[in-house]
């Protein structure tokens, strides 16, 4: 049970193609670090969100886990302008409340823990419509969500991530389903994604780690933790090509895992620390670049404070890639200061949460987030 919670906030997918090495010779752009923003909030609102959505380019939604509800913040106020508050039980009562896609004030879709299916709440809280999977030969495990794979309507279709079926103790991941498509239209669901080839002999649990974006025309583009390559897919064809990430400012594996249990919770997630991860990617549809996170290789235990790193604690660096998938740019954040799940995209640029439990600067009651301008 640890270990499934766990990854349900790591998750916060067997592909066919063509492998491509696009000329990245050249870093043409940077991302330069801006103004900061602070948007308040009160003792009982945690101060990360591991789920952020961009709404009609003023409001910001954040979950709020704690409190089972959803935050609408604006981004010209910094001020709270409205709740979404879900009950737990009752007649609309929803469990507890994993990620969303908030579509409009009628139709905002919603993930809970550990319950195979989508339902549907308005602003006020009211339960709509459960969206749960027909009887279907295809098979997955529980929902799951976040800023990095965040559930998704398109073309009346929702898209949301899932766990492995078989566990983790199987002999290997591919062709395991990572991303199921649900037709509001028809009821019936359809494979969208799955594990690639890679995964056959994967055996660290943290390796499920993955991210989705959707990108311009319509592509979808995944991520794979141990993977090096981009997975862009063709709405239309369904065609997939792998595109290489290359990372100037990483370094591969500082540390021999072989000799590391990895079906013990701790040694597993040291062996993931210290290795080279892709963390997520997200599409920025205003400079038509997508920003590709990638987890550097690091000691488990931090050396400059002495303290034992978790999964989403590694130091970063951020890769730009432009519509044909040619890297144009890299940038490394300092460490200790931001925290690579909590991010969102809008016509300003990249913004990063300053809520790294380790920054000097941290407030706890305020949600801080950086802009990083694309120059």
């Amino acid at each position: 049970m640890r270990i499934l919670v766990s990854l349900c906030a790591l998750l916060l997918l067997q592909c066919c193609g063509v492998d491509q090495t696009p000329d990245n010779s050249n870093n043409r752009v940077s991302l330069i670090e801006a103004e900061t923003i602070q948007i308040p909030i009160d003792s009982i609102t945690p101060y990360r969100s591991k789920m952020i959505q961009v709404v009609k380019d003023s409001l910001l939604a954040i979950l709020n886990q704690e409190q089972n509800q959803i935050q609408i913040h604006s981004l010209e106020t910094l001020g709270l302008v409205s709740t979404v508050n879900l009950a737990r039980s009752g007649p609309n009562g929803v469990g507890e409340l994993s990620a969303f896609y908030y579509h409009n004030q009628d139709s905002i879709f919603i993930i809970s823990r550990f319950i195979r299916g989508m339902m549907l709440v308005n602003q006020q809280g009211e339960k709509l419509a459960d969206y749960y999977p027909p009887d279907s030969p295809i098979q997955f495990g529980t929902l799951v969500g976040g800023s990095k794979f965040p559930p998704l309507l398109h073309k009346n279709k929702l898209y949301y991530a899932v766990l492995p079926h078989g566990g983790f103790d199987d002999p290997g991941l591919t062709g395991q389903s990572v991303e199921i498509c649900y037709d509001l239209n028809t009821g019936t669901i359809s494979e969208s994604q799955s594990y690639p080839k890679e995964y056959e002999s994967e055996k660290n649990i943290f390796h499920v780690n993955f991210s989705r974006t959707l990108g311009d025309e319509h592509v979808f583009v995944y991520t794979f933790s141990s993977t090096p390559f981009l997975f862009v897919k063709s709405n239309t064809t369904k065609d997939v090509s792998r595109f290489a990430i290359q990372c100037d400012d990483c370094n591969y594996s500082i540390s021999d895992c072989t000799d590391r249990d990895l079906r013990d919770y701790s040694q597993a997630e040291d062996a993931y620390v210290e290795d080279i991860t892709n963390l997520s990617v997200t599409f920025d549809s205003y400079r038509k670049v997508y920003y590709v996170f990638v987890g550097h290789a690091v000691p488990s235990i931090d050396p400059t404070i002495g303290i034992r790193r978790t999964f989403d604690e590694k130091s970063f660096s951020i890769l730009i890639y432009n519509l044909a998938f040619e890297k144009i740019g890299e940038f490394t954040p300092a460490e200790h200061q931001y925290l690579y799940s909590d991010f969102f995209v809008d016509n300003a640029g990249l913004w990063l949460s300053n809520n790294y439990r380790f920054n000097p600067d941290l407030v706890e009651n305020q949600l801080s987030f950086t802009l990083l301008r694309l120059e």
